[in-house]
């Protein structure tokens, strides 16, 4: 048994404090966590591993938002749910953007749900907590010499939260990153030639700037070494932003017509009231702020990638609609009901 399998697996190589920051921190995260001493062997697509009585943290936000949105386009039976195989690659796609090094999952890319890495998430949750530390140091930035983890969170990523690098950042400058990362994902997605390429020979050139040295396949960018489908993973990191813009603690929007009046940054939240809003109320989506209107958002996208329409098309829905920014977008901030201190 591996270090890591050994570590997964045994609740005492664990420390509790620190398994409760992770589901303080993410508690959008849905992820089981080892709480007794019976063990069960199971095997899941060719893929023997062995857990233990687990216990589920977080609520799957993501993955239910994209469970409905997969339903609705009939890309999932009714039958069907986000830990069916039918939707596993864009439920992983889903996790991406909060962990595009796959920390949380043990046995690899292509790892089922219950094959979740506890001390890969410790290690998620260290990093996370380290990067958090240094971004409140005045002049510290994260770019493309950094962790994707850090970058994604703290970095010049952020955007793939629907959030700001940075407090003050012009909200027409969040929403071109915004759009410039759907036209890359949706790339990926319709146009299979591009899934055996160096990420950093995609030919567009927001691929090149964001990760100029990153000489993996596309593939193994969104976790897919062997079996996987890295179209609809690529699509699923467009859904999760999507999603994101409609939490209260990542972008405020109008209260009449839903369009965007600021894209807060997160280095100056309070990490556990930005938790707040990600939150699924009650394990029902009607009762969560906003998540029917992402339902309604990700239905469409997902329509739209169905009928192969253009990036064009795509773009219009993201900029005119989904995206929309009032006549007058504050610059970004942390929000002041989620400001630290």
């Amino acid at each position: 048994m591996s270090d890591e399998h050994q570590a997964a697996t045994d609740p005492k190589a664990l420390d509790p404090a620190e398994l409760a920051d992770l589901k303080r921190a993410f508690p959008h995260l849905h992820l089981p966590i080892p709480i007794g001493t019976e063990r069960k062997a199971s095997e899941i697509a060719g893929i023997r591993y062995s857990v233990e009585s687990v216990l589920s943290i977080g609520d799957p936000v993501h993955e239910t938002i994209t469970e409905r949105a997969l339903r609705n386009t009939g890309l999932i039976a009714a039958g069907e749910t986000y830990s069916d195989r039918a939707a596993w690659d864009f439920t992983r796609g889903v996790f991406w953007n909060d962990d595009p090094e796959g920390l949380l999952f043990q046995s690899g890319a292509e790892a089922l749900p219950l094959a979740i890495s506890v001390a890969g998430g410790i290690n998620f949750l260290r990093a996370f907590k380290q990067a958090a530390r240094l971004a409140k140091q005045p002049g510290t930035s994260f770019g493309t010499e950094d962790r994707l983890l850090v970058r994604s969170h703290f970095g010049d990523l952020q955007f793939l939260h629907a959030m700001a690098s940075q407090d003050g950042e012009d909200p027409r400058q969040t929403l071109t990153w915004i759009l410039e990362w759907a036209e890359f994902v949706y790339a990926v997605a319709t146009r299979p030639e591009l899934a055996a390429l160096p990420v950093c020979e995609v030919p567009l050139s927001q691929a090149r700037r964001w990760f100029p040295k990153e000489a993996r396949p596309v593939t193994e960018l969104f976790g897919v070494c062997g079996v996987g489908k890295v179209q609809q993973r690529a699509l699923a990191s467009l859904l999760h932003l999507v999603q994101d813009s409609y939490a209260s603690g990542h972008t405020a929007r109008h209260g009449g017509d839903g369009r965007v009046r600021e894209f807060h940054s997160y280095v100056h939240q309070d990490g556990g009231r930005h938790a707040q809003g990600d939150k699924l109320i009650d394990g029902c989506l009607e009762k969560t702020p906003g998540a029917l209107q992402a339902v309604a958002s990700c239905t469409a996208i997902l329509q739209l990638y169905q009928r192969k329409d253009s990036w064009q098309n795509l773009m219009v829905l993201l900029r005119d609609q989904i995206f929309e920014l009032t006549d007058y977008p504050s610059l970004s901030s942390a929000g002041a009901e989620f400001a630290a201190g």
